[in-house]
């Protein structure tokens, strides 16, 4: 006798490339949003470090939506509460960071 989840084979290389390409997304935003400081000091390197990212982060975040939203569709099962809930946040937060990298959020 089958198992219920033997329709579903086990994807751990796509839930991996999911997860890293989220986290990556998620990071292009959150790393020169969180080093850049109006009116404070901040290190040449560091300032350099978030410039080029926050430079190269609309693109990039586009790219990491695109490979979320494939992956995320890949491992969507319609019976699986639990995976639609995880996979849903994971891609609101890639997709509200691909939004917020195309605005100037330090104004």
């Amino acid at each position: 006798m089958s198992s219920p989840y033997s329709r579903y084979r086990r994807r751990p290389f796509s839930w991996l490339i999911f997860f890293l390409s989220s986290l990556a997304t998620i990071s292009l935003f959150l790393i020169p949003a969180f080093i850049i400081y109006p009116f404070r000091h901040q290190s040449g390197g560091g300032l350099a470090f978030a410039m080029a990212l926050r430079q190269r982060a609309p693109w990039a975040t586009l790219a990491g939506l695109l490979i979320c939203i494939v992956f995320g569709l890949v491992l969507w099962q319609p019976d699986n509460l639990r995976r639609k809930i995880v996979l849903s946040t994971f891609l609101f937060l890639v997709a509200a960071s691909a939004v917020m990298s195309r605005l100037n959020y330090f104004e």
